[in-house]
């Protein structure tokens, strides 16, 4: 999943040169960092979707409430 995060500044990179490479990077990284103290805090939640039969493996398997609007 991060490789794909990083693909993605990448592929932003060859869009728009003038932006940093280094911020493209800390930007699709950012919500990673953030989700853990937010789920700790109350915040997040992590809840199996309905036929997932309650494994966290298979796609989809979260709802948030902050992090991924």
């Amino acid at each position: 999943m991060i490789a794909g995060h990083f693909a993605l500044a990448a592929g932003t990179r060859d869009v728009e040169v003038r932006a940093p490479l280094w911020s493209l990077m800390l930007a699709t990284a950012w919500l990673d960092n953030v989700f853990g103290p937010l789920l700790v805090a109350g915040l997040e939640t992590i809840e199996p979707l309905p036929g997932t039969n309650g494994s966290y493996s298979s796609t989809p398997t979260t709802r948030t409430r902050w992090s991924a609007r």
